[in-house]
């Protein structure tokens, strides 16, 4: 990237970040969040910070079944390049993803192109799993949970069913890229056409990467196995917000609400990965507590920057950890990653 560019890039993510943070603390009442900390029960904090780091190794587990048996990797480096990935995207934003595989083929034998196929089959799990997520809190709600009026609690339900259809057409488009992939490729080609033709080669690069990644699965067994862990391991990140939301008794936060704020605030983060997350991640808890009807409006911003202090603070100094053990540093693998050729 050209410095002009990266000044340019820095500057507009600098300045969503503002406006991000700008709406959370809109309208908020200072002295509510200071008597939402004072009155927190923090004995649930470390039960939710536990929940957020036994996420990482069930993801270990899942990304050596998906590498599959061609590329066999012990748990501890996978563990390591995990942690080292996800630090990255705590602090720089997507580039973590690159990073992951390469830290993995540095300790293991497992070369650049399988880890980079096997990254994006995972996101596709991971995106059907937020969708479930997403659909079945919706349909879920009742009125006494959300505290929302008849007309707002039937446009979440049509929004869930809504949402229930896409999680159905995504598993539909995995089975017929498994079984007719040159079919499957070209409607998807054709269905982008209209787009520049730098996006549609990220687009063509994405799914051959992902065929790669298809590759390694070879039986149902597997793919059940794989659904049943990418559920548990966002399963834990659920009750992660369940948890923290314990730490504050006015929300009253539930488990089909708990599960609703993991899938919008899964999917902000997505959509914009800001630097540290900031600003989106607890735009995304305002959001769906929003949704929710959650209040009182200090307890909900207490939640969010609580819920965010012990997610992605952990990550990173753990990340940190992981790479010294590893004996490796950020400069090194600036450096490794500029001579890797780039994936497609």
């Amino acid at each position: 990237m050209k410095r002009g560019h990266g000044i340019l890039l820095l500057l507009a993510m600098t300045a969503v970040i503002l406006l991000l943070l700008g709406w959370v603390f809109s309208k908020v009442d200072y002295a509510g969040v200071a008597d939402a900390f004072r009155s927190a029960r923090w004995g649930w904090l470390p039960l939710g910070i536990l929940m957020q780091m036994v996420v990482f190794p069930v993801k270990a587990l899942r990304w050596r079944l998906i590498l599959g048996r061609d590329n066999p990797a012990p748990g501890r480096p996978l563990l390591s390049a995990i942690m080292i990935g996800f630090m990255i995207n705590c602090i720089f934003s997507r580039i973590g993803e690159i990073v992951r595989p390469l830290v993995l083929s540095l300790k293991t034998e497992v070369r650049m192109p399988a880890g980079l196929a096997s990254i994006a089959l995972e996101r596709l799990f991971d995106m059907c799993v937020v969708l479930l997520f997403l659909a079945t809190s919706l349909l879920w709600l009742r009125r006494d949970i959300s505290s929302a009026g008849s007309a707002q609690l039937a446009l979440l339900q049509v929004t869930g069913l809504a949402v229930a259809a896409a999680f159905v057409l995504l598993v539909l488009f995995l089975v017929f890229l498994r079984v007719r992939p040159e079919m499957t490729t070209r409607l998807v080609l054709k269905s982008v056409s209209w787009l520049p033709a730098k996006a549609q080669g990220h687009v063509a690069n994405f799914l051959k990467s992902f065929l790669k990644g298809l590759d390694a699965i070879r039986s149902p067994r597997q793919v059940a196995v794989l659904i049943a862990l990418s559920i548990a391991h966002w399963m834990l990140q659920v009750l992660f917000f369940l948890f923290i939301g314990f730490c504050f008794p006015a929300l009253h936060l539930g488990f089909p609400a708990a599960m609703l704020m993991f899938a919008i605030t899964a999917l902000a983060l997505g959509a914009v990965p800001t630097p540290g997350y900031i600003g989106i991640y607890q735009g995304g808890v305002k959001m769906a507590a929003a949704i929710l009807a959650l209040g009182p409006a200090g307890a909900v911003v207490s939640y969010a920057w609580l819920a965010w202090a012990a997610s992605i603070p952990p990550v990173i100094v753990a990340g940190f950890a992981f790479l010294w053990a590893e004996g490796l540093t950020l400069k090194q693998l600036r450096g490794e990653a500029s001579r890797t050729p780039k994936a497609g």
